[in-house]
């Protein structure tokens, strides 16, 4: 018990790592290639993202934890809990990513004007909400079943992927910080059919 145990904490805590140290290691590229204004749209594009999706997810993965270990739910139930909350996610994080694309989009030009964000970068920013949201159902799913094996090839797909597709954007083709948000899109969008086998 205690060596499954420390087994599995070593796993979930390598893969943390790993990404970290990936995180770490090509900073000094983005230092290089991007100005101060642009590290400030970064941070403002990414902390109002990370606002969107809290109202994306609406508590889903706790919601779907609780009751997937709940004493009233049957084993023949548990997959039900689990499709069900997926299906409420893709619903849900979908009709908000639409409702804000729509009512942003008058504001796009004021947006580029004021703050020097273009809305080509906004609108990939708020459709890597969606993916993301379905890869972090899918890990915390995969928590359930105890399943550090698959919960590190999704989480490393999840992450690397990304970074990669965004860096060969930046250095290759030049985008800038739209191919680091569309790096994150593309990344998480190639990683979800894979996670979702995994749940299946």
């Amino acid at each position: 018990m205690l060596r499954a145990l420390g087994r599995d904490i070593a796993l979930y805590g390598a893969v943390d790592f790993v990404f970290r140290l990936v995180g770490f290691a090509v900073f000094p590229v983005y230092a290089i290639v991007f100005s101060v204004e642009e590290f400030g749209v970064y941070a403002l594009i990414s902390s109002g993202v990370a606002i969107v999706a809290l109202l994306a997810n609406l508590g889903l993965n706790n919601a779907v934890q609780r009751y997937y270990w709940d004493p009233a739910t049957t084993l023949d139930a548990q997959p039900r809990v689990v499709s069900t909350g997926l299906a409420t996610l893709l619903l849900w994080s979908g009709l908000v990513v639409l409702v804000l694309t729509v009512s942003l989009y008058p504001l796009r030009e004021a947006v580029e004007s004021r703050y020097g964000i273009p809305w080509s970068i906004v609108l990939i920013a708020l459709l890597t909400v969606v993916p993301e949201q379905v890869l972090q159902y899918c890990l915390d799913t995969l928590r359930l079943h105890f399943a550090p094996g698959k919960f590190a090839v999704v989480s490393l797909l999840k992450n690397l992927l990304g970074v990669v597709i965004g860096l060969v954007l930046i250095l290759k083709f030049g985008l800038g910080l739209e191919g680091l948000f569309l790096g994150g899109l593309i990344g998480a969008t190639a990683a979800v059919p894979l996670a979702l086998a995994m749940i299946r």
